[in-house]
């Protein structure tokens, strides 16, 4: 039977490797199996499965090719990322997609197909979506920043110029509105002026004028205005947690930002109004009607799959205790394909959940300057997670600041900053931390050559 949720299941290596070699083949899918799913929920435009489908099979395999060997003398086309940059912009991860469409261009592959037809223009296709996309959101932001600016004129032609196909278009088309009555405000503020007696007028004239604003030299940024494009940009992608991130780093610099607080709003509208979608589905959704087995299933099969699910929750217990959580959700996910009320699997992912949670808000906490809670949230994760390098590298930038605050007296929180960069270094020996949200003072700190392992 599966172990309780608040058992410990210790496995040592070999254990471990021996449930991993015992488990059916059902549970180590080959690579083409898994990219025969992905091109299946790709047809049925399930796009969320079909991302984690072709993902799967990226692990496995990650190089594309034409008429690629399956086993024994079946080839196939390999294509996963063309599909699953496909899924993504489907799916609205705008970014992402356009990432795997330009590894998918770069490889070549798809140009290459002989049993598929429609990869290459699939490619052609959506990488110019995913492309115009990338244009679109900086031209939106461009406008955005000019209506702020209060540059109305260049902003209304900024709107003007989203077309209709972009993701942009709605939120376009509210800023037009938006831009236009501000427009007819000003026009009926001068109006009075455009009536006065022309001597006057000339004597108005003669009056020496304040430059116009956004026609002469423009205006200094504002504070947070490149974290609140950024924010723009991810918003639109759906990508609602980033948003928040950069929002919030955005109002960190200005308490004032009018248009990082109102965006911070949406999002909270937005999760409340699909919270409500899902919930509203889950009401009038009927449970699936279950056909009654043409006979029962035979002891030994039950016996079979009962020590499949077993030796999975064993495997995935395994891993989240050794801090690899990310195949460890992997490992309960099956699970849950298994038996989806299993109640090992819903215990561990409401755990990885958490972790994940705590995570996002050390990170938040240490773009808002609140690097003693950047440190607790972000120390608290760690004990668990011992894959994230992004993790330990704000852990280690917020032990940094901490450390420059208390005017270099604390050598505790220095090593504490090394000791964590060094881990995600370790985790990922091409991590660097962000410039843009990492003073130099900081990042000189921990490339100094006592972080060196």
């Amino acid at each position: 039977m599966a172990a309780s949720p608040h058992r410990r299941l210790p496995l040592s290596g070999a254990l471990l490797l021996s449930l991993l070699l015992s488990a059916p083949a059902a549970t180590a899918q080959e690579w083409y199996e898994l990219y025969e799913q992905g091109l299946e929920a790709v047809g049925a435009q399930r796009w969320e499965d079909a991302i984690r489908q072709l993902g799967r099979a990226i692990a496995v395999r990650g190089e594309p090719g034409a008429n690629v060997k399956t086993y024994g003398l079946q080839f196939i086309d390999y294509f996963p990322y063309t599909y699953r940059g496909m899924a993504l912009y489907r799916a609205g991860h705008y970014e992402q997609s356009l990432e795997d469409l330009q590894k998918a261009d770069r490889f070549g592959a798809a140009r290459e197909g002989r049993s598929d037809a429609n990869a290459a223009r699939i490619l052609r296709e959506y990488l110019a979506l995913a492309r115009q996309h990338r244009v679109d959101s900086e031209a939106f932001a461009k406008a955005v920043s000019a209506y702020r600016d209060e540059d109305f004129r260049s902003a209304l032609d900024g709107f003007k110029a989203i077309g209709t196909t972009s993701a942009f278009y709605a939120e376009a088309q509210r800023y037009i509105t938006m831009t236009e009555k501000e427009l007819s405000a000003r026009r009926a503020a001068q109006q009075p002026a455009a009536q006065q007696p022309v001597a006057q007028d000339a004597a108005i004239d003669q009056t020496p004028k304040e430059p116009t604003r956004g026609t002469s030299t423009p205006p200094a940024p504002r504070p947070g205005e490149k974290e609140f494009k950024e924010g723009l940009k991810l918003f639109a992608a759906k990508d609602y947690t980033s948003a928040e991130v950069k929002f919030r780093a955005a109002l960190s610099k200005d308490r004032t930002h009018r248009g990082a607080a109102d965006y911070l709003r949406r999002i909270r509208t937005e999760r409340a109004r699909e919270q409500q979608l899902a919930q509203r589905r889950r009401e009038t959704t009927p449970p699936p009607a279950r056909t009654p087995p043409a006979s029962e299933p035979e002891p030994e099969a039950l016996e079979q799959q009962q020590g499949v699910e077993d030796s999975l929750v064993a495997i995935g217990v395994a891993l989240y205790e050794n801090g690899l959580l990310a195949r460890a959700e992997e490992t309960f996910g099956m699970v849950r394909e298994i038996n989806a009320t299993q109640s090992d699997a819903a215990f561990y992912l409401e755990k990885i959940s958490a972790n994940r949670q705590s995570i996002r808000e050390g990170i938040i906490a240490y773009f808002e300057g609140e690097y003693e809670a950047a440190i607790s949230r972000l120390s608290d994760a760690s004990r668990q997670n011992k894959e994230s390098a992004s993790l330990y590298g704000y852990l280690a930038a917020a032990c940094a600041a901490r450390f420059y605050l208390m005017g270099a007296e604390d050598e505790g929180l220095r090593d504490r900053a090394f000791a964590a960069f060094r881990t995600a270094r370790q985790l990922d020996a091409t991590y660097t931390p962000d410039r843009r949200y990492t003073s130099p003072r900081i990042i000189a700190l921990l490339n100094s050559p006592q972080v060196r392992p």
